[in-house]
């Protein structure tokens, strides 16, 4: 065998792969997406060699993209690809192609999804991941090319806070409640209560562990007058992004 477009001259030339009584070989070690020659010879009893037989496998290449890069929980993504050839940068039509994906943190690949590539090489599929995620599309490879896989690409997802008030204006020294639930459910995580305290900037006023229903619940007395903006804040873990509820302002009277 030989690396390029071009089989071995003669049977001490290139590298060898194989010698002996078997009908196939395997051959292991081949770079992705690189293109190899092989040619084969029969070599009889005394030691003739047959006219030779030659075959060229083609490498290829993948490409990754998506429509998002970070999503909202219940959010999708699309996914593309295109696959072609690395000698010539044509479209490789037909042929399957995998997606695979795997939790962000974790090494163990899954499969997906198995599409055929179209006319002009590409293939794309829709998901609605619940946590973040790594995708990465891969072509095995066939008769006449060599396979590759894409870059690993990553999705992070959100988790969606909800928040309400209780009221929207309190008298000072009375109190008023906060409350909403973080999905997917959460249950025994921490999040934060925080107050807009101007200049782009969030001071923390209290926390809360969610609940067994990945819920929460702030009771908040005020302790001056004016009108204040509150929001709940749900730090990023190994699964999720961080994410905040919606801003809600309350007037103190």
């Amino acid at each position: 065998m030989a690396t390029g477009p071009t089989p071995p001259s003669g049977v001490t030339t290139g590298t060898g792969v194989y010698s002996g009584p078997g009908t196939s070989v395997s051959v292991p070690n081949l770079v992705q997406g690189t293109t190899y020659s092989f040619r084969i010879w029969a070599r009889d009893r005394s030691g003739k060699d047959s006219p030779s037989s030659s075959r060229t496998l083609v490498g290829t290449a993948e490409t990754m993209s998506s429509t998002v890069t970070s999503l909202t929980y219940g959010g999708a993504v699309t996914l593309s690809s295109r696959l072609t050839r690395r000698d010539t940068g044509g479209a490789i039509a037909g042929v399957p192609i995998q997606l695979y994906w795997r939790k962000v943190g974790t090494a163990a690949w899954n499969l997906m999804s198995t599409r055929t590539s179209s006319s002009t090489g590409t293939v794309s599929f829709a998901h609605k991941p619940s946590t973040s995620v790594e995708y990465m599309w891969v072509h095995r490879g066939s008769t006449s090319f060599v396979g590759s896989s894409s870059a690993v690409l990553r999705v992070g997802v959100r988790t969606v806070v909800t928040g309400v008030v209780s009221r929207s204006s309190v008298a000072l020294g009375g109190t008023f409640t906060t409350s909403g639930s973080v999905a997917p459910t959460h249950a025994g995580q921490t999040v934060y209560l925080q107050r807009y305290a101007g200049s782009g900037k969030w001071t923390t006023v209290t926390s809360k562990v969610l609940g067994s229903t990945s819920a929460y619940a702030f009771s908040v007395k005020p302790s001056t007058r004016g009108t204040f903006t509150y929001r709940v804040y749900k730090p990023a873990d190994a699964d999720h992004l961080a994410s905040y509820s919606p801003n809600r302002a309350v007037k103190v009277t």
